[in-house]
């Protein structure tokens, strides 16, 4: 076992300042944490020359990975410091010298402390919260089926560490993309009962900036001229761990009705969806939870008319054999007959 561990920090003193590299040994313990090890520098904060420093400015609380706020990089890494274990850093022979860096998309305060409130503006932006009128009890709130909260539960989890979003290309100046932490709570509260009156408030504050939107109250002509006009109704449904949809599709009429304008369908290869569309026929089905197939399934049509053509008249088609009025009392005849 070695006798001591080596450990390079980047710091910055302070916001305009240059940041520079301290270079510390540090003597090992077993079992010892990045926080720990911190700890250690704070005891005695002297560099691996013999120089007198300061002690590093970090941020932590809680000290178990609850309370998000020890993320730094770690050996090029985004990891909480509280759980990332000093012999399992320091390689095989417990000889390589570990380094930290602050968490790279976000403004420096000193040394590896950094500036999150990009993501509490963010929240703020999508009302993550449940809105309460008053102070008084108002009782308990709806209830929510199992298969819901079982959706919302790993949401909840979020500790606003950041991580996803330091790691994350698309999180960056240029884009305007809040990151996936702004985005899951979004949806935690969106599936609330209670929560859910600002659903529309949420998406739109997301759609800022972006290349959508809301319609709502339209006429059936207004709908039509939509569905005739657009490139592919979207149809994506959820499912849950157990592969189930729950109550989010019993019957896909929107399919139906982009359908019955010809307008191809890209939808969910779930629930009753597979008995509305025929994949590479009448629209395309992909796997569900999988918006980079549904991204490839829309580039696809894009690039291809001949096949959007095909599958547009196809549509058409199959609502006339199948799901006009008449179709469908006929089917309903034949099922008590028989």
């Amino acid at each position: 076992m070695p006798s001591t561990i080596k450990v390079e920090i980047k710091r910055q003193s302070n916001p305009d300042a240059s940041a520079i590299t301290e270079k510390f040994e540090i003597p090992y313990r077993p079992n010892m944490n990045i926080t720990s090890l911190l700890g250690e520098i704070a005891l005695n904060p002297v560099d691996v020359s013999g120089r007198a420093t300061t002690p590093i400015t970090y941020d932590s609380n809680c000290l178990e990975e609850i309370c998000g706020s020890c993320a730094m990089l770690i050996n090029g890494k985004a990891t909480m410091a509280c759980s990332a274990l000093v012999d399992k850093l320091t390689g095989p022979n417990k000889d390589q010298t570990i380094t930290l860096a602050p968490l790279s998309k976000f403004p420096v305060v000193r040394d590896l402390a950094v500036d999150r409130s990009v993501l509490f503006e963010n929240l703020k932006k999508v009302k993550a919260w449940v809105p309460i009128d008053g102070s008084y009890d108002l009782g308990p709130g709806p209830r929510q089926a199992p298969q819901i909260q079982e959706q919302r539960y790993p949401l909840s989890n979020c500790i606003s560490c950041t991580i996803c979003m330091e790691v994350c290309p698309q999180f960056n100046d240029a884009t305007g993309f809040v990151g996936a932490a702004t985005i899951a709570q979004a949806k935690l509260f969106n599936m609330d009962p209670s929560g859910s009156v600002l659903k529309e408030e949420r998406l739109r504050a997301l759609a800022t900036g972006k290349r959508v939107s809301f319609a709502h109250g339209l006429a059936d002509a207004e709908i039509v001229g939509f569905l005739t006009r657009a490139m592919a109704l979207v149809h994506p449904t959820p499912v849950d761990a157990a592969g189930s949809a729950g109550a989010n599709e019993l019957l896909g009429l929107a399919p139906i009705e982009a359908m019955a304008c010809g307008c191809p369908v890209i939808a969910s290869a779930v629930a009753s969806l597979p008995e509305i569309v025929t994949d590479g026929v009448d629209g395309l089905l992909v796997p569900p939870n999988d918006p980079p197939a549904i991204a490839g399934a829309i580039l696809r049509l894009r690039a291809d008319d001949a096949l959007w053509r095909r599958l547009s008249l196809a549509a058409r088609r199959t609502v006339e054999a199948r799901f006009t009025w008449d179709a469908v009392v006929a089917r309903c005849l034949e099922a008590y007959a028989a």
